[in-house]
């Protein structure tokens, strides 16, 4: 049996792939944001991260539940546990509704300037978060030494 030359050239394969009908991202269900956001809520995570960041210095960004809700959308809409899809999925993927359960305000997602602000909270919220549970906090753009990174290692 031979396969139909559709199949054989990629250019006829690319070409019979659906297309979306718009260039505007989906638009994830609500249902699926407080499914998640409510696992997360019931996890018991929240009141001990709460307790870590508590008079820490500095702005607080997003709320720790609404980045680690974002999170596992990122996770489960699009395979993904990168800041920039938690960052975009929280910012154009979600309803306004969903917004405002975690507590992010209304962005306007055609001006840059509010774009790029946007993410530095999402990624300030992350470094926090990340801070606060870093057992040993060291510098990671440098090298440690071999009996200081297994010491790191052990904790």
């Amino acid at each position: 049996m031979t396969l139909p030359h559709s199949w054989r050239n990629p250019v006829k394969i690319r070409a019979c792939r659906p297309k979306p009908a718009t260039d505007a991202p989906a638009t994830l269900a609500d249902s699926k944001v407080g499914q998640l956001l409510h696992l997360v809520r019931a996890s018991g995570s929240l009141d001990l991260v709460e307790q870590e960041l508590a008079g820490r210095p500095g702005p607080s960004g997003l709320p720790v539940e609404a980045m680690l809700t974002g999170l596992l959308l990122a996770l489960h809409y699009h395979d993904s546990a990168q800041l920039a899809v938690a960052c975009r999925v929280l910012l154009d993927e979600i309803t306004d509704t969903a917004r405002a359960w975690l507590g992010i305000g209304t962005v306007d997602r055609t001006d840059l300037h509010q774009r790029i602000a946007f993410a530095k909270r999402v990624y300030r919220t992350f470094d926090r978060l990340t801070t606060a549970l870093d057992p040993e906090r060291v510098d990671r753009r440098s090298r440690l030494p071999r009996n200081r990174a297994d010491a790191h290692a052990a904790t």
